[in-house]
């Protein structure tokens, strides 16, 4: 609790950016024309997408690795912080077309297969703010307690890292009976 009082405002910024960025992807849906609307839902076919397995380790290993880099190279974190808004409006995006099959389906879908995700990455994203900071003391300032807390930082990154990972194997591996049963309410 400790630990989160002292980013409160490094939080703060990441749920409001991330609820500002799914409600703009919710409404960005709901304005399209219904012809756009209607080739979406053609292109995307749902039920052809809940035949298959869902596998997404890799991405998420690409995903990690990008964040921990941008946190190195410091410069490029601000990839990271356009990803606050991004992930969080694609899923408000694809939330959005997902109700038309229901919102009982939408939700499901939604918060097995992007918000847990996104929050990990969310998660990721602070740490790696942290990791740039203490670079950034560990450079300038030759400030050794830095190093200590980077070291520490950085198995809090491993350990998060980790936690994703084990979510999409064991997604990977349960995601066609998660699928068989979203097709029931579908």
């Amino acid at each position: 609790m400790k630990y989160l009082l002292r980013h409160k405002y490094v939080y703060l910024f990441i749920i409001v950016f991330s609820i500002i960025g799914f409600i703009t992807g919710f409404f960005y849906y709901q304005t399209q024309p219904n012809d756009i609307k209607n080739d979406i839902k053609e292109s995307i076919n749902i039920e052809e997408d809940l035949q298959k397995g869902t596998n997404n380790i890799s991405k998420r290993l690409k995903e990690i690795f990008i964040i921990f880099l941008s946190s190195i190279l410091i410069i490029t974190i601000i990839n990271n912080y356009l990803k606050i808004f991004i992930e969080p409006f694609q899923i408000g995006f694809i939330f959005s077309f997902l109700t038309t099959y229901g919102l009982k389906f939408s939700l499901i879908y939604t918060i097995i297969y992007y918000i847990i995700p996104l929050l990990f990455i969310l998660i990721l994203i602070r740490i790696s703010t942290t990791i740039s900071l203490n670079i950034i003391k560990l450079i300038y300032k030759k400030d050794y307690k830095s190093k200590r807390q980077l070291i520490i930082i950085l198995k809090k990154y491993l350990l998060i890292s980790l936690f994703l990972i084990i979510y999409e194997f064991f997604l990977s591996i349960f995601s066609t009976n998660i699928n068989g049963y979203l097709m029931t309410i579908i």
